[in-house]
């Protein structure tokens, strides 16, 4: 469970229901904050088992895009943006795509040759795109192609409210936290 799985949840839950009836779309149901999602959204499992499934997954999710209608389709993440833009393609449905990028081009530099070419393949695709920095959203435009006017930068929101509780909770009797500690956050 990272970040972005966490924004997905915070999103989600704090939707207005009587605005927005979101519905919750997961390569595969599983994980820590699968507690957390209000039980008013339904939950929809793509049934992904292994990578090579991904195929699989774009055809279920074109189904869904075709049976359901959605108003928008919004993704966090390279698995999803990249199964939510291609499903929307094979749907032959004309739902907006909203992806959003967390990862600066570093992060994917690393990784393997196929994924860049499938970014700068499909990305462009989109109808907006979501950027958590400004460096993000230039790098979506720089390294990826996509026209600047669709891009936007939007910070994580911060729930200040579980900020105020975890503040509240006492902090345990351990010794190692009496130690010098240095802190980060990125």
């Amino acid at each position: 469970m990272g970040g972005a799985q966490r924004l997905l949840v915070d999103l989600v839950k704090g939707m207005d229901p009587s605005q927005v009836r979101p519905t919750l779309i997961l390569s595969r149901k599983m994980g820590e904050l699968l507690n957390q999602i209000p039980a008013e959204c339904p939950v929809i499992d793509l049934g992904r088992r292994r990578t090579a499934d991904f195929p699989a997954l774009v055809y279920r999710l074109a189904g869904l895009i075709r049976r359901e209608r959605p108003d928008v389709l919004y993704s966090v993440m390279f698995h999803s943006n990249s199964l939510a833009l291609a499903a929307a393609r094979l749907s032959g449905v004309r739902v907006p795509v909203v992806i959003s990028e967390h990862n600066s081009i570093q992060h994917y530099e690393r990784g393997p040759r196929w994924v860049r070419w499938l970014m700068r393949a499909i990305y462009p695709l989109a109808t907006r795109c979501v950027a958590v920095s400004k460096g993000v959203g230039e790098d979506l435009v720089n390294h990826w192609g996509l026209d600047p006017a669709k891009v936007a930068v939007i910070h994580n929101p911060i729930d200040l409210s579980r900020i105020r509780r975890l503040a509240s909770e006492s902090v345990p009797d351990d010794p190692r936290l009496y130690r010098p500690v240095i802190v980060s956050a990125g």
